[in-house]
């Protein structure tokens, strides 16, 4: 998937988000003094939205829901801040646990930002270009899996992210005919699943989160079959559960996804992102 300046804008946004939280949880360990700001205006994401994230994608419902989940998230942070000392550690810890499953939404939503536009960026190639767009299709041009290439490269975590949320949305349509006509491709034949396996062979195990996606996305390949087997057999109401179980799995598989790339990210590249973002 081509990056355009408007997808880059987003995943800059998302990985600025991650160091925002990271530099929280520090300042908790640490118990020092916040030095996030925890107003939503002025942290980056905010600027961001502000200065050109909704103008940029007005168009898309998820910028709204983003504008809200973000807000929320700072009143989540004032309120894990407000009188801390005064707080038990169990308390600091189920309101950060909250407030991580919020940060969780706010990832997946720039997520779907950042799919959404390189969609309608390919497709505007194609009408731009449709001859070109036709001899793709008639030669079957794609990108072949190489083993060998750098797996760990923050550019292929990002790929695999998107390619994992473009499967997940489009789910529904193995639901036509009650997917009777459905041959779903198996954690290992996926993008994801090649990706995974590949990188515990390059010796990238020492990355905890590596082997939690691993065994989280070997079961949410087994909940999307659960899904069509369900609406196979007439059972509406256990399809619905399954299918809402995989989203679920779907927004913990793109953070712990985002987590990996930004532990694979240079921490001097990180810091010079928000110099040159907004």
């Amino acid at each position: 998937m081509r990056k355009n300046s408007e997808t880059l804008d987003v995943n800059i946004a998302r990985i600025l988000h991650l160091k925002w939280m990271f530099d929280l949880k520090q300042a908790l360990t640490n118990e020092e003094t916040l030095s996030p700001v925890d107003n939503h205006m002025e942290c980056d994401l905010g600027l961001w939205l502000k200065a050109s994230g909704l103008k940029k994608f007005h168009q898309f419902d998820a910028v709204q829901r983003l504008d809200s989940v973000h807000t929320q998230f700072h009143d989540k942070v004032s309120e894990l801040m407000s009188n801390r000392t005064d707080k038990t550690t169990e308390e600091i810890n189920l309101k950060l646990e909250s407030l991580t499953e919020v940060s969780r939404e706010i990832i997946y939503l720039l997520t779907e930002l950042e799919l959404a536009s390189t969609q309608m960026q390919e497709r505007q190639e194609k009408m731009s270009h449709p001859l070109s767009s036709l001899l793709d299709y008639l030669m079957n041009t794609k990108t072949q899996r190489d083993p060998e290439q750098n797996l760990g490269s923050p550019l292929q975590v990002s790929h695999v992210r998107l390619k994992h949320v473009q499967w997940t949305e489009n789910m529904p349509s193995a639901f036509k005919n009650r997917g009777r006509h459905t041959s779903l491709a198996t954690a290992t034949e996926c993008d994801l699943g090649f990706w995974t396996k590949n990188l515990q062979a390059q010796h990238y195990n020492s990355i905890q989160e590596i082997k939690k996606l691993d065994e989280l996305h070997v079961f949410f390949h087994e909940v999307a079959q659960n899904t069509v087997e369900a609406l196979r057999k007439n059972e509406d109401q256990q399809a619905e559960w399954y299918y809402s179980e995989m989203k679920e799995m779907s927004r913990e598989i793109v953070y712990l996804l985002s987590l990996i790339e930004y532990i694979m990210k240079d921490s001097d590249a990180i810091e010079s992102l928000s110099t040159h973002f907004i």
